[in-house]
């Protein structure tokens, strides 16, 4: 990528040479051209790996939200398997109770009656 400025080769750093102020702001130039040439290549290393990241995480993010769809509707699943065993429970016991309350009534009625 070409900056616009000399190499510093060209600006030989010889005895001979006449600084004149159009040759040195040309040499203070030069690291500067040459720092933004190196910023704008990081910045675009950074970007290119921040798609490249965004690439390659998306397949396991979808894993990772599927995983817990399928998670939260096997509780739904349990919690209403559970609910109808507490139900179903709940009612039989219910039976039972009954059933006790009239054995015992039976058992002290029956030596009364003759």
């Amino acid at each position: 990528m070409r900056t616009g400025c000399a190499p510093l080769s060209r600006l030989a750093l010889t005895p001979s040479a006449r600084w004149t102020p159009p040759r040195l702001l040309e040499l203070l130039r030069w690291p500067s051209a040459q720092a933004e040439t190196l910023r704008n290549q990081v910045a675009a290393a950074a970007q290119a790996s921040t798609v490249a990241l965004a690439a390659a995480l998306e397949p396991i993010q979808k894993d990772i939200a599927d995983l817990r769809r399928v998670q939260y509707e096997q509780q739904g699943q349990k919690s209403a398997v559970v609910e109808q065993r507490s139900s179903t429970s709940d009612l039989r016991n219910l039976w039972i109770g009954v059933l006790g309350v009239l054995i015992l009534a039976a058992t002290f009625i029956a030596p009364h009656i003759h």
